[in-house]
């Protein structure tokens, strides 16, 4: 599940991952990435109407529900592809083909994206969490985005509250309608005419 918070403060540009007090878990693998942000669906939104997201983000393809952000399926792809055809065999281009049919995969929206990366573990290096501190380089606000990864809800609970309280603002709309909107796309909008 993921979940998007505002910073605090304007003057606030940076994310302190180390101000989290979380006795029963360690902070590691800080990562500093820079890529691209991409959602793809076909020209009639086909993914967006069945509750999906479909996004490509520095290697993975991720096919996530729109509702609460959950991972359904994600593989490492170097390239977003232009429809399922072009990915390996299994159940992700299964699902795909199944609901795209022979449309194309198209970008409906992008997000240039300058990151730092961490997850939260436990002592067996079980990862609970991912927090991505994200800069957009159209300017807007920079952002939070915190993973929740399955079985590990407590763990998620107290991190978001701690946010909470410390003035982070948890935000309404995801990844994905930032996407759209630096893209001009409203979802769900076509036309049939070529």
């Amino acid at each position: 599940m993921f979940y998007l918070f505002s910073f605090p403060a304007r003057d606030e540009k940076r994310f302190l991952p180390e101000d989290l007090n979380i006795d029963s878990l360690r902070l590691c693998d800080e990562q500093v990435l820079s890529g691209t942000y991409r959602v793809l669906d076909t020209f009639d939104w086909r993914l967006f109407g069945n509750g999906l997201n479909l996004f490509w983000d520095n290697g993975w393809l991720v096919l996530a529900n729109r509702s609460d952000g959950a991972v359904i399926r994600q593989i490492p792809a170097e390239n977003p592809p232009a429809s399922p055809d072009q990915l390996p065999s299994g159940p992700l281009k299964s699902r795909l083909a199944e609901l795209v049919e022979v449309r194309a995969l198209l970008s409906m929206g992008e997000l240039d994206l300058d990151q730092r990366r961490w997850a939260l573990e436990d002592e067996e290096e079980k990862i609970h969490l991912r927090l991505t501190e994200a800069i957009p380089a159209n300017g807007n606000a920079p952002f939070l985005l915190v993973e929740s990864l399955r079985g590990y809800s407590e763990s998620a609970e107290l991190v978001l509250n701690q946010l909470l309280e410390r003035g982070y603002r948890q935000l309404s709309s995801g990844l994905a309608e930032m996407a759209f909107a630096n893209g001009g796309k409203t979802p769900g909008d076509y036309s049939g005419k070529v």
